[in-house]
């Protein structure tokens, strides 16, 4: 009886030890960080390797006049991922890399707001020119990921995880449109029509540092 009760005893230390595994080998993953919030799961395939799939989503409007013109932003984070996490040293610091489906997506578009002048692309023109301008900026679809992170769902029932890494999106590819005014000739419509393409050409250059988009976030898993 004596052993009895003591093997029971060490089976609950055992049990309730934080590197015990558990026996279920999928965990529900929440997070938050610079790619938006994000719902996932996580499957254990081996001691060292862990496959997670989770889907982000991050939304933001912003109003605000610059010169002449009034913008409307929207910025939209929507990404789905498919990554592997490799733990080396069999602890909770991980190595991940993956493939992420990048629905990111930067839209804006602008009205005069008086009757002074505007710039487009280096040049000036009369507000009454101009209709409106119409501004989209995607990335890559497909996106390759590579990080670093700590976190090891299954040695426990809840537990807590980080990612550092970076996402690589490529360079931006600008599209700008700009309706004229009523009443604007045709040399007068060619000459937007130039601007636009420079105006483009200089906002895929200012936005080419988020080509490598950084990737910071905390996360809670639960095994089921």
């Amino acid at each position: 009886m004596r052993r009895i009760l003591s093997l029971a005893a060490l089976g609950a230390v055992v049990a309730s030890s934080p590197t015990a595994a558990w026996a279920e080998d999928i965990a529900l993953s929440l997070n938050a960080g610079t790619t938006g919030l994000g719902a996932g799961l996580v499957y254990n395939l081996s001691e060292q390797l862990n496959v997670r799939g989770s889907y982000n989503w991050f939304e933001y409007n912003h109003e605000e006049q610059i010169d002449e013109l009034e913008y409307d932003l929207d910025l939209e984070l929507s990404t789905t991922e498919l990554l592997l996490d490799w733990h080396p040293f069999n602890s909770g610091f991980r190595v991940t890399g993956g493939v992420v489906h990048n629905g990111t997506d930067l839209t804006g578009d602008a009205r005069p707001t008086s009757t002074g002048t505007v710039e487009i692309g280096d040049r000036i023109f009369n507000a009454q020119e101009i209709g409106s301008v119409d501004a989209d900026v995607d990335f890559n679809r497909i996106a390759p990921y590579l990080g670093i992170g700590y976190g090891k769902p299954f040695w426990q029932r809840f537990s807590l995880s980080a990612d550092l890494g970076v996402t690589y999106q490529g360079s931006p590819d600008a599209t700008i449109r700009v309706r004229p005014g009523s009443g604007v000739d045709p040399v007068t419509q060619a000459r937007l029509e130039q601007a636009a393409a420079q105006e483009e050409r200089d906002l895929e250059e200012e936005l080419d540092g988020f080509k490598y988009y950084p990737v910071a976030r905390v996360g809670l898993t639960y095994v089921f």
